[in-house]
């Protein structure tokens, strides 16, 4: 018996026929647990064809160090952890011992109660994300759901142009013609400054120059007139003798 040399066309449909055997539509996941996954954590990301390669080995890398980027808690309808997550879970691996791993496009958990969770980890590379329940290894994909970023859009109106009122046929006699209207004279900013604070000194007295009263003139007595006359008359008596000698 001949069997197929490796990388033949018979090879290839045979890997394909097998692996569409194994990949099943969807599957029931009620019974965490019952079947683990026991393949490779390699061998399953590699049927992430859709999942770049670099992603794919930086997501394996981490699995390998036990770095995930997230801890959820698988509920019946929700995941929750510290990002957001979609709830459904898709791409499960189950089994791998005895018999080759299947693949579950779509995984249903409707029969758990409202109350029940799984722990598992998320590693993710960019956006792609694998979570790997702790009860069992089935390794599995979700969606991480990232918050929308408001975009606020800034819109400033420019100011309207100065209104300019239009001509009257009796400007002329208000005043408008020659730019003479009233208009509202600007107020004059207030100078909000306080006042620079005064030290309290007490006011200097002013000062007060003293000097002697001028005491007035003496007025002459009439004894006194008549001396005079009398000394005027003796004057002139003896300049007239001199000359008459």
């Amino acid at each position: 018996m001949s069997f197929p040399q490796l990388g033949s066309p018979m090879q290839i449909l045979l890997a394909a026929a097998a692996a569409a055997l194994l990949t099943q539509p969807e599957c029931s996941w009620n019974r965490p647990g019952a079947d683990p996954y026991r393949g490779t954590v390699a061998a399953a990301l590699e049927r992430y064809r859709d999942i770049p390669r670099a992603d794919r080995v930086r997501i394996a890398e981490r699995i390998a160090a036990g770095t995930p980027d997230d801890d959820v808690r698988i509920g019946r309808d929700t995941i929750d952890g510290q990002f957001r997550y979609r709830d459904e879970i898709r791409d499960m691996h189950f089994g791998g011992s005895a018999t080759p791993p299947r693949l579950c496009r779509a995984v249903n958990r409707h029969a758990w109660r409202a109350d029940h969770t799984e722990p598992a980890a998320v590693y993710c590379s960019g956006e792609h994300c694998v979570v790997i329940p702790r009860v069992c290894g089935n390794v599995s994909r979700i969606e991480r759901i990232r918050p929308k970023v408001p975009v606020t859009v800034d819109i400033t109106l420019p100011a309207p142009p100065p209104t300019v009122p239009s001509p009257q046929p009796f400007d002329w006699a208000t005043g408008t013609e020659l730019g003479l209207a009233d208009h509202p004279v600007p107020a004059e900013p207030e100078d909000e400054t306080p006042p620079p604070a005064r030290d309290l000194v007490q006011p200097t007295p002013p000062l007060v120059w003293h000097t002697d009263p001028v005491p007035p003139a003496p007025v002459p007595e009439p004894s006194g007139w008549a001396m005079l006359v009398t000394g005027l008359a003796a004057c002139a008596w003896c300049v007239r003798r001199r000359r008459c000698r």
